[in-house]
C-alpha cells in the first residue's frame, strides 16, 4: 500500500549501489549481481548487502569477461522478484547513491516494475559520484578505478558488485565530508516521496561470489 514512508526511519542516510547486467538496456537486460552499501548522513559506512541475480532461465549473463559471472555461478542465485521487495523496503526513505545513476538507477527501477514496485512512475531519488567528482577533483577521466587510485580507496575486485559499491561508498563519503549539509534536500525528497512497500516482507536467500 503506497504511503510516505519517512517517518520510519530514524536515520535514512544513503545506499550506495552498484549493479551488474548481462547488457547495456535497462528495457530489456537483466540485473545478474547487486551490491548496496549504507553510508550514514556523517559519511559512516555500516551496513551492506549483496546477491548474485539469476535472469531467468535460457537468459545469458552477458560479458562474463568484463564482470567474471558466468551461468553456473547464478544457477542457484535468487531471482530479482525474489529479492526486490526486500531490496525496496531497504531503501525506501533514502536516496541512492551510485557511480553512473545513468546506468544502475533506470536499471533498478525497470526491475522494480516488472516485480510489481514502484509502479507510479517517480523517479527514484539518486546522486552520481561521478558529478561530485567532477566538482571535487581534477582528473583525467572518471571512472571509479581511477578516483579510488586518487583517494587511497581500495578496490581490489572492480566489477563485483559489492566490491564497487564499496569503493563509492567510500568516495561518497569523501564528499560528504566535504560539505555534510549538502545532500540534505535529497534526504527530504526521499523521506517524504510515495513508496509502495509491501505489508510484509521476508529476508530472501542470498547467493554469492
Amino acid at each position: 500500500m503506497p504511503f510516505g514512508i519517512g517517518a520510519l526511519f530514524d536515520n535514512p542516510g544513503f545506499y550506495v549501489l552498484d549493479l551488474e547486467t548481462n547488457g547495456m538496456r535497462p528495457e530489456v537486460d537483466k540485473i545478474i549481481e547487486i551490491g548496496i552499501v549504507h553510508v550514514s548522513p556523517e559519511g559512516k559506512l555500516d551496513k551492506e548487502w549483496q546477491t548474485l541475480v539469476n535472469p531467468g532461465e535460457g537468459i545469458d549473463v552477458g560479458a562474463t569477461h568484463v564482470h567474471g559471472i558466468t551461468l553456473p555461478m547464478i544457477k542457484d542465485a535468487p531471482s530479482f522478484e525474489d529479492i526486490a521487495p526486500f531490496v525496496y523496503k531497504m531503501i525506501a526513505g533514502a536516496p541512492l547513491v551510485a557511480h553512473n545513476t545513468s546506468f544502475d538507477v533506470p536499471f533498478l527501477t525497470k526491475a522494480f516494475q516488472n516485480a510489481g514496485l514502484h509502479t507510479f512512475g517517480d523517479p527514484l531519488p539518486a546522486i552520481d559520484t561521478i558529478v561530485l567528482a567532477k566538482k571535487y577533483l581534477t582528473l583525467p577521466h572518471y571512472k571509479l578505478g581511477v578516483i579510488a587510485e586518487h583517494l587511497g580507496i581500495d578496490l581490489e575486485n572492480a566489477h563485483c558488485a559489492l566490491d564497487d559499491a564499496r569503493a563509492a561508498a567510500e568516495m561518497f563519503a569523501y564528499f560528504i565530508k566535504k560539505d555534510p549539509k549538502q545532500y540534505f534536500e535529497e534526504i527530504d525528497v526521499a523521506q517524504n516521496m510515495v513508496w509502495d512497500v509491501p505489508d510484509e516482507v521476508l529476508e530472501p536467500k542470498i547467493l554469492v561470489r
